[in-house]
């Protein structure tokens, strides 16, 4: 886990493979783009992110941050194959839990990253917005 950004793009930068709002994976709705709260405990403070406006999803961040080379790819069939890396929140399954699901909202790729004995590893730092980009969240 080293957090080397593609080469192309910043973490902050718009999302490079969203050309327009995703459909909703799930219902196939529109999304609409908003920014995270400000009182967002997860270190997404004002991220821009999208949902889905008919079953209310999260479809997807609108952004580069966590988007990796290491990455694996997602199950997406055109464009750009890229997932995102991520830290669930507390009321995941498992909270502060490290994984990756499609940096697009394009399928419903999603896989925890495990150690060596295939265990889910778990974050334990800081949940800055800063340190988080910093070391690839």
């Amino acid at each position: 886990m080293n957090g080397q950004a593609l080469a192309f793009a910043a973490p902050w930068a718009e999302h490079i493979a969203l050309r327009k709002a995703p459909r909703c994976v799930h219902c196939g709705g529109r999304t609409q783009k908003e920014p995270c709260q400000s009182s967002n405990k997860n270190g997404n403070a004002y991220r821009p992110y999208y949902s889905c406006s008919s079953c209310e999803r999260f479809v997807c961040f609108g952004d580069m941050r966590g988007v990796l080379a290491e990455n694996p790819t997602c199950y997406c069939d055109h464009g750009m194959q890229f997932s995102r890396r991520g830290i669930a929140g507390g009321r995941a399954r498992f909270p502060r839990s490290i994984f990756y699901q499609c940096a697009t909202g394009g399928c419903l790729f999603f896989e925890y990253m495990t150690d060596n004995h295939d265990r889910i590893m778990i974050y334990s730092g800081p949940v800055t917005p800063r340190h988080l980009t910093f070391i690839g969240f």
